[in-house]
């Protein structure tokens, strides 16, 4: 896998739900499943993406790698490698300001406060976009349910029935004024469209991770291994952040 294939099975399902992203077709998806490829026109789709590739351009730059579509970089924002330590808060805060705010996306008072608040162990993963920063052009609300829909979950394979998973997956509840990790829970999770999919010979008991009720990539230990630690530091350190002393 490349990393211009990994980028498309996280951008996918927020992209074609319009949630994210240019204006959705089948590109991403045929990327992933080896259907009339076209690198250079998937390549130019997802720098469309405001929000992810900005992150990946922030990673590359911090580890001096060329390519913002390395499949380390695209890596360390989806699941999260060493490569995040790399990223110094600074530049994070740099990256919202240039990135993040204007027409349509975050009011330039908004974003100076997050990045007064915004403690230097943070990291450019993932989690960090969905629990701080949130939807910068407002689509979707910044609540409890769209953390739990938006954050790269984990999921054990229960059942598989047809074009969907039963998956016990990992979930997010609000206690006191944190967010933190609760009991897992059995969803219904997608993962056929067209009777095709982006995961192949899946058996019962193989973890997968979620995006928007989606199943996109099988996880072995260390991807989920990973992918949980990045999530739950960042829930730490954002927990710390919006904390009303500060």
């Amino acid at each position: 896998m490349d990393g211009v294939e990994l980028a498309c099975r996280y951008s996918f399902r927020p992209n074609i739900l319009g949630l994210c992203g240019p204006q959705s077709d089948f590109t991403l998806f045929n990327y992933v499943i080896k259907k009339d490829r076209r690198p250079k026109e998937t390549k130019r789709l997802l720098k469309k993406f405001l929000g992810a590739f900005a992150y990946y351009q922030l990673i590359a730059q911090a580890n001096k790698i060329t390519d913002p579509f390395d499949y380390r970089v695209v890596e360390a924002y989806w699941i999260g490698n060493s490569l995040l330590k790399r990223v110094q808060a600074e530049e994070i805060k740099k990256m919202i300001l240039n990135n993040f705010t204007g027409p349509g996306l975050l009011n330039n008072n908004i974003a100076k406060n997050l990045i007064k608040k915004l403690l230097p162990r943070c990291v450019p993963h993932h989690s960090f976009h969905v629990f701080y920063l949130g939807s910068v052009t407002g689509i979707v609300p910044k609540n409890l349910k769209t953390f739990n829909s938006c954050f790269i979950s984990w999921g054990k394979v229960k059942e598989i029935k047809g074009d969907y998973l039963i998956v016990l997956r990992a979930n997010l509840k609000r206690e006191k004024n944190k967010i933190v990790l609760g009991k897992p829970f059995l969803e219904k999770v997608l993962y056929k469209m067209d009777n095709k999919s982006f995961i192949k010979n899946l058996h019962l008991g193989d973890w997968v991770s979620i995006h928007w009720n989606w199943a996109c990539q099988r996880l072995n230990k260390q991807a989920l291994e990973r992918l949980r630690y990045w999530t739950l530091y960042n829930l730490k350190v954002i927990n710390r952040a919006n904390e009303p002393s500060r």
